[in-house]
């Protein structure tokens, strides 16, 4: 018997996730460790950070695909990607995932990030299929206000 509980699956059952349409996806960092910073300023945004945004401008044009909105936080990102078909998120992940891992290390090495022990990015991710325009909304809300929600939350004070 596990000490550990069952973890439970990460995809919807018999979704095809290479469908058009719109995704919410959130990408925690490995053991929620904070590795990038919040941007208050879009004029100094963090060598960190920058990889995120380059990454996912690369992922847009390497896959054909949107992001629509995203916020990149301390320890997690939250993005709406739109796909046109022909490619599955798990691609996309997998393929953003690996990216942003290689340019992190190099960061380390030649900026002096910080290191990370495991993983930089947690095992898999969370996803949701948006349906409809109210369930968009409310999403591109909740991506609006994640940084302030962050900043008042006394848990992650430094």
């Amino acid at each position: 018997m596990s000490e550990y509980p069952r973890r439970k699956p990460n995809r919807l059952s018999g979704y095809d996730y290479s469908k058009r349409g719109a995704y919410f996806v959130t990408l925690c960092t490995c053991d929620k460790e904070c590795f990038f910073e919040l941007e208050k300023d879009l004029k100094s945004v963090p060598l960190q950070n920058q990889i995120i945004h380059r990454r996912i401008r690369q992922t847009e044009e390497r896959f054909g695909i949107t992001a629509e909105k995203y916020v990149l936080m301390p320890n997690h990102i939250h993005i709406i990607f739109v796909l046109n078909g022909g490619v599955s998120l798990a691609e996309v992940m997998r393929w953003f995932k690996t990216s942003t891992t290689n340019d992190y290390i190099k960061g380390v090495k030649e900026n002096g990030f910080r290191r990370f022990s495991k993983k930089l990015w947690q095992k898999s991710y969370h996803d949701h299929i948006i349906r409809g325009e109210e369930d968009y909304l409310k999403i591109w809300n909740y991506i609006d206000t994640n940084t302030l929600k962050w900043e008042l939350d006394k848990y992650y004070e430094k």
